[in-house]
């Protein structure tokens, strides 16, 4: 047996990423590596390794399993997830006023170097999850998303849109304010 072959690491879940990923694979790897019972899961998001203690966060790789869970529909746990990077995210700038792409699991606390290409806030994949897509025409799409990570207030070319937990509010640069219910997908004309 190869040294440390025994042991699970995070990089059995990047087939979520694959887009012809069938649907019972996809479920199986889920429910079997991702469900929050699991020793991979930390308060600060998905440890590399599932060994009991402490393991490195590693953001990157937390991105492709994120990106794979929304793909697969799993947009409560990816938002949960998310959430938890976000925690680290928030003691790391408050203590170094520095970003990082590794942090310690238990604490949150940073490791490596700070202000790498690596640890830049994941901002299109928070899009991603709560369904807002910018167009190069300028519109903008809101997909039907389960409700996860609000409120979240975006301004784009004087379009200020609130995510609330049941409702969009849309408000255009000329005052006009739209309120929607969430779940349903909409356009915007800019």
């Amino acid at each position: 047996k190869a040294h440390g072959a025994d042991k699970q690491d995070l990089s059995l879940t990047l087939p979520l990423w694959v887009e012809e990923l069938p649907a019972e694979i996809g479920e199986n790897m889920i429910n079997g590596s991702l469900a929050a019972s699991t020793s991979f899961w930390s308060e600060y998001g998905l440890k590399s390794y599932s060994l009991p203690g402490s393991s490195p966060v590693q953001l990157p790789l937390n991105l492709l399993v994120c990106q794979g869970l929304i793909k697969t529909g799993h947009t409560r746990l990816a938002g949960d997830l998310f959430s938890r990077w976000m925690d680290a995210i928030s003691i790391n700038l408050t203590q170094t006023g520095r970003l990082y792409s590794t942090w310690e699991s238990k604490t949150g606390t940073s490791l490596g170097k700070g202000n790498q290409l690596e640890s830049t806030l994941p901002i299109g994949l928070l899009l991603d999850l709560v369904g807002v897509r910018f167009l190069v025409s300028g519109d903008i799409i809101l997909e039907e998303r389960e409700p996860v990570l609000f409120p979240v207030k975006l301004n784009y070319r004087g379009v200020e849109i609130s995510l609330e937990e049941k409702e969009t509010i849309i408000c255009q640069p000329g005052g006009d304010i739209s309120t929607l219910p969430r779940g349903e997908k909409t356009v915007i004309h800019l």
